[in-house]
């Protein structure tokens, strides 16, 4: 159908994944819970999933971490390093 949310920025295939969060925090991208083949990690910070690209993460690091969980990692909005509003998908570097 032709139904947007968020002011046209999520159609409505995407909102019920996007409204139970299931998206990058920093590209806004949606993704669904069956979807393995994505290079994700989880923040320690917000517990928001990320793309380990959005995420400034190099494949050897992300192989590390994959290996050990007991590695912490957080997302760049939660070090500080962009501001990223949960809402809209704006995102900014911080002063």
């Amino acid at each position: 159908s032709n139904k947007w949310y968020k002011d046209h920025k999520v159609c409505d295939k995407c909102w019920p994944l996007f409204n139970k969060k299931n998206f990058c925090r920093m590209c806004k991208k949606v993704y669904k819970d069956n979807d393995n083949q994505l290079k994700m990690l989880c923040c320690d910070g917000c517990e928001f999933w990320v793309h380990a690209s959005c995420g400034g993460v190099d494949e050897d690091t992300y192989k590390r971490m994959m290996k050990d969980e007991s590695l912490e990692w957080h997302c760049p909005k939660c070090k500080g390093d962009v501001e990223v509003s949960d809402d809209e998908g704006d995102e900014k570097v911080a002063p």
